[in-house]
Order: structure tokens, then C-alpha cells, then sequence
């Protein structure tokens, strides 16, 4: 039935047994989690709003078609899709809030372009480590 000795293994076996499956492990695919929304889950605000999505803050959206939202994968790093409408909004304020789960470890920001009504401009995106995601436009390098 078995086709190994019932014995114990010695170091040298359990080391390159360890080895074996730590080489294993290396070969897993980092897959993405599932995309968290930004908005209003009592109003269902977008469709895909979940008990875990962040409400919007300091009069902050999404432009009415493309929903924003943000996951990440097995290696920790956060990714962002959408787009944001600045109308309402003022430069440099808080547009929402990342759950703890979702909360960097150090913080960072990303350059991306922001719709300002007849030109398309530079904004910056800056995630503390509390969370809050605050964004700069027109920003000015």
C-alpha cells in the first residue's frame, strides 16, 4: 500500500522536502482579489456597492459611467480603476476612505490624467496609510 518506509526522515530528507515545497509555493500565480467600489452601498450607488465599499467624501464621484473601484493582490499591492468627477470637488481633499484591509503599509502616490470639463489635465493620488486616498488636480510636477 505505501511505497515508503514508515520511518522517521531525517534532516537532510525534511530540508529538501521544505525546499520542494517552498519551490512549490513560488510557482502559484499571484491572482488579483475582487474589485471593491466606491459609493453608497444602502443606495446600491453603483450597482456593484458591497457592505465593504467606502462611502465618497467631500463631495467626490465617479463621472456616472465608469465606477470606481480598488483591490489587491496576493502580493499586497493596491490597484485603482475609474474615473473620478472633480465638479463638485475641491483639490487636495479626501475623496474616500480604504478599509483596513486595503490600507497600505507605506504610503504612496500615482500620476494619472483627470477629465476638468474641455481638457484633460494631470492629477496626482496620494494613499496615506490611514487610508485616505486625497487627490490634486490640476497638479503641477
Amino acid at each position: 500500500m505505501f511505497d515508503y518506509p514508515l520511518r522517521r526522515q531525517n534532516v537532510h530528507a525534511r530540508l529538501k522536502n521544505t525546499e520542494f515545497q517552498l519551490r512549490q509555493e513560488r510557482r502559484k500565480p499571484n491572482l488579483p482579489g475582487p474589485y471593491i467600489y466606491v459609493g453608497d452601498f444602502d443606495a446600491l450607488d453603483p450597482p456593484g456597492a458591497t457592505w465593504q465599499s467606502p462611502p465618497w467624501q467631500n463631495n467626490w464621484t465617479y463621472d456616472g459611467t465608469n465606477y470606481v473601484a480598488f483591490r489587491h493582490g496576493l502580493d499586497g499591492d493596491v490597484e485603482f480603476i475609474g474615473a473620478l468627477d472633480p465638479t463638485a470637488a475641491t483639490s487636495g481633499t479626501v475623496a474616500f476612505t480604504l478599509p483596513i484591509p486595503w490600507r497600505p503599509s507605506t504610503p504612496f502616490s500615482f500620476l494619472t490624467d483627470m477629465d476638468l470639463g474641455a481638457t484633460f489635465d494631470l492629477a496626482r493620488i496620494a494613499v496615506a496609510i490611514n487610508g485616505q486616498v486625497k487627490v490634486y488636480f490640476p497638479f503641477a510636477p
